[in-house]
């Protein structure tokens, strides 16, 4: 842009605009625009740049240059002509044209729970401005991310400006996949210029545990549940309860110490002499609580005392010996 001279001079004004690819002005491209005659498009072939359009408005002269190289610096000089000669010192600019941004870098997922996923990443190499590598994030206007199914099919999750998205498992892009292995993200960083290529990455999903079963339930002098550790299970709940509905029922949780554990137990004592417990137990991992067992059920006749569970576990290992009580009721 360019202010023009005085108003009473335009008529018999014009601006010379030189543009070129380099500072010295070299093999570059001239053009006269006339103040009474402004050309709205005047396009070329085979040079460093498409068309360029020139106007006057409110004083002020402007010119537009479209389908620059991407990355390349342009220079421009600006001079003013009338009847008496040329400007002596004529303006010189230099911009460089916009690029796309790279792919985003350091693309992670990681599951947050039952169909729900965070995706993070880090900024492009080029956010846009020439091939610098550190240019200022506010160039790049929005990242989209997206999930591509097994069959291939493409849905767009969402929009942000943040280096991370959090894909809840009520977004329609990722329904029907708690039951899928392996999901695929897709992040894409835009700015004026367009956008650039895709960053892919993938995470293992975390299915719901499977249903637990107990193996072994033993009501003597003390009552003891046996069950089979599961290898995608970090943690058992147990639920003790009077009445085989559960409507009350106090419950215990169990930390799988080591992997190797095949054999699962909790010894339970000093119960309410002549009742009935009921018993159901189901597994956690990230993803969150598997079903409950089947209901299993057992007399006891000691004394009455207060509902405790034994501090002697055999195959845990937990830091406070013992089992810890979640909630009493439902």
């Amino acid at each position: 842009e360019s202010s023009g001279a005085a108003p009473n001079s335009y008529d018999s004004l014009i601006f010379i605009v030189d543009i070129a690819n380099n500072s010295a002005f070299s093999s570059a491209v001239s053009i006269d625009v006339f103040n009474t005659n402004l050309p709205e498009l005047v396009c070329y072939k085979n040079v460093f740049f498409d068309c360029i359009s020139c106007n006057l408005h409110s004083e002020i002269f402007t010119c537009s240059i479209t389908k620059l190289k991407e990355g390349v610096t342009y220079y421009l000089q600006i001079s003013a002509k009338n009847q008496v000669g040329v400007s002596r010192s004529p303006v010189v600019l230099s911009a460089t044209a916009l690029t796309v941004p790279s792919e985003p870098q350091n693309v992670m997922a990681s599951v947050q729970g039952l169909g729900n996923y965070r995706i993070e990443w880090s900024r492009p190499q080029n956010v846009g401005l020439g091939f610098e590598s550190n240019q200022d994030n506010k160039i790049i206007i929005q990242y989209t991310i997206y999930f591509i199914s097994d069959e291939l099919i493409i849905k767009a999750c969402g929009k942000v400006m943040d280096l991370y998205y959090i894909v809840e498992s009520s977004s329609q892009c990722v329904q029907d996949t708690t039951s899928v292995s392996t999901l695929t993200f897709r992040v894409e960083a835009r700015n004026v210029a367009g956008t650039g290529p895709p960053a892919l990455t993938q995470v293992q999903n975390v299915l719901l545990p499977a249903q637990s079963q107990f193996t072994n339930v033993s009501c003597n002098t003390t009552i003891q549940l046996s069950w089979a550790c599961s290898n995608s299970s970090r943690m058992f709940e147990i639920h003790v309860s009077r009445s085989y509905d559960f409507n009350s029922f106090q419950s215990f949780t169990r930390q799988l110490g080591s992997p190797d554990v095949s054999l699962c137990n909790i010894t339970l004592m000093n119960l309410m002499k002549g009742v009935v417990y009921f018993f159901r137990m189901r597994n956690w991992n990230s993803a969150g609580a598997g079903k409950f067992s089947l209901i299993k059920s057992c007399p006891y006749f000691v004394q009455p005392a207060v509902s405790l569970v034994s501090q002697d576990s055999v195959d845990f290992v937990t830091n406070n010996v013992g089992a810890r009580s979640l909630n009493t009721g439902r």
